[in-house]
């Protein structure tokens, strides 16, 4: 997927959902086996830092663990 930014390592957290988004589309037009079991790991990895750095952005800290 290209964006149209510039180089940087900074992504947004609507970036990071964006791409998630753009995986799990990715991953469901595989058939079932290791390629869509790796997108969707990945999409749920970028799903996961947004929802981190939306916590970070807030000040809001993650649930703890019981």
């Amino acid at each position: 997927m290209k964006t149209l930014r510039g180089p940087t390592t900074y992504l947004t957290t609507e970036e990071l959902r964006q791409i998630a988004a753009a995986k799990r589309a990715e991953a469901a037009a595989l058939p079932p086996g290791f390629q869509q079991d790796e997108l969707l790991r990945t999409a749920e990895n970028f799903r996961h830092l947004a929802e981190i750095k939306g916590w970070l952005a807030s000040e809001l800290r993650p649930p703890k663990s019981p």
